[in-house]
């Protein structure tokens, strides 16, 4: 959820803040009108949405996926008149594309807020932030990516195209963002509405190898590769071991032996340092999401939620078919499993499901006492009920109640005909059948019988 890059973004036009939502996003406003604003019960959702289409577009080229810094110091005597300054340099480098784990988390800051409790009219968001700082730790790092392919944004459109380029060296772990002031957002009455700033971070995990070396006059003196490191140790295991052999006194003074075979101590102490460091070792790098002209990528969505103590309640007054009967201002209330991961469970006059945002899942529904079922009709294999539905004892598992409009279902807290009351309508449907009247039978639903169960 985080790396060190630099991605350009190309996007289609109504990507950004400002742009219609998706109707799919849409809550309703009160029970039925449209509303311009996001779902916060669907947030969650479309952020995982942003991150599966990066993940999958996602691409990283190993060879340029490096660490740099160096810094100077005067050079020790011995090595002034070669170059007055010595560099060290560290370069530190993922070794393998395929072993770094990618991780990518969308960010949320709250840009501007306002609760508006009266009955009626509407109120301009104030801000309450202009920027906000995003969390980096890619101070030196540059990272080679590209991310193709799109994917659909909350604030309205898809974005598509290629996010491509490198985070090149910086000299901060934070960026800071300027949040827009420039997005005029209504909030109706007996709402609180809020506008959030969406950004993205990536985390970058991996094996990594680190290199050190020693810059005199813009020439690589020593590097602290494999081998020359081995021969270092080596050399210094040796001397420690033995170490007359390496040094002798003049005037009372130990010095190197012969002088030329050994570095200055400030030479010394870097390769020591870099020598004994562990080459390989695991490396992370995090960074938001960064677009073409070098600022962190943002979008903008508004949100709203009703202030649940202005809006009236849904009663429930009965059940019919699969739904609730309610009032007040709303017809019908869908309970059971017919769309169980859908929140459009409400229904106007011509059965057409709509979200109503003030209570979107009616917690009264699971808790209804259903009154004792009453058989009206024998089927071939299922009851129909007073309540314009069909019960189904034999059908394998929890639906075993019926309607056309949307298939089998199952019915929460609900009583089920008893043995007798089946056993009584299937002897009065066998009574009626003998005398000539067979039509109970025949009128099963859909038509003359139910679909395979």
């Amino acid at each position: 959820m985080r790396a060190g890059l630099l991605l350009p973004l190309f996007f289609t036009a109504g990507a950004f803040c400002g742009s219609p939502v998706p109707s799919n996003l849409l809550p309703r406003d009160g029970a039925h009108g449209g509303s311009e604003y996001g779902r916060e019960d669907d947030k969650a959702h479309h952020k995982q949405a942003i991150i599966d289409a990066l993940v999958r577009g996602i691409r990283l080229d190993a060879t340029t996926m490096s660490k740099k810094t160096e810094y100077s110091e005067p050079s020790c005597f011995r090595e002034y008149f070669r170059c007055s300054r010595t560099v060290f340099r560290e370069i530190v480098k993922f070794k393998d594309e395929q072993k770094v784990k990618i991780d990518i988390e969308v960010k949320d800051v709250t840009a501007r807020r306002v609760r508006n409790s009266y009955r009626e009219g509407t109120l301009s968001l104030t801000t309450v932030r202009s920027t906000a700082d995003i969390k980096t730790t890619s101070w030196g790092w540059n990272v080679g990516v590209s991310v193709t392919g799109g994917f659909l944004s909350p604030a309205g459109g898809a974005v598509f195209g290629t996010l491509s380029g490198g985070y090149h060296e910086s000299t901060t772990d934070t960026k800071q963002i300027s949040l827009s002031n420039s997005l005029a957002t209504p909030c109706q009455a007996r709402f609180e509405c809020w506008v959030e700033t969406w950004t993205v971070q990536y985390t970058l995990t991996g094996p990594c190898e680190r290199t050190n070396e020693i810059v005199c006059s813009d020439e690589i003196v020593w590097s602290s590769d494999e081998f020359v490191c081995y021969v270092y140790l080596e050399m210094e295991e040796e001397r420690a071991r033995v170490p007359q052999a390496f040094h002798r006194t003049v005037s009372g003074r130990i010095v190197a032996y012969p002088p030329s075979d050994e570095d200055c101590e400030q030479w010394r102490v870097k390769k020591s340092d870099a020598c004994h460091r562990p080459a390989d070792e695991i490396c992370t790098v995090t960074s938001p999401l960064l677009g073409s002209d070098g600022e962190v990528w943002q979008m903008e969505i508004p949100f709203r939620k009703p202030i649940l103590e202005l809006w009236d309640k849904p009663t429930i007054i009965g059940y019919r078919a699969g739904y609730f009967l309610l009032r007040p201002n709303e017809f019908g209330y869908i309970g059971y499993s017919q769309f169980p991961e859908s929140t459009h469970r409400y229904l106007d006059r011509d059965f057409r499901t709509h979200y109503y945002e003030a209570y979107p899942i009616l917690e009264d529904a699971e808790n209804y006492q259903h009154p004792p079922p009453r058989i009206v009709r024998v089927g071939k294999s299922c009851y129909l009920l007073a309540t314009e539905e069909w019960f189904c004892p034999n059908r394998p598992g929890p639906d075993k109640y019926y309607i056309e409009k949307w298939g089998y279902f199952s019915k929460k807290n609900a009583q089920v005909p008893t043995e007798e009351a089946m056993a009584a309508a299937r002897k009065a449907g066998a009574s009626k059948a003998k005398h000539g009247n067979n039509k109970q039978h025949v009128a099963d639903a859909p038509s003359v019988e139910l679909p395979d169960q």
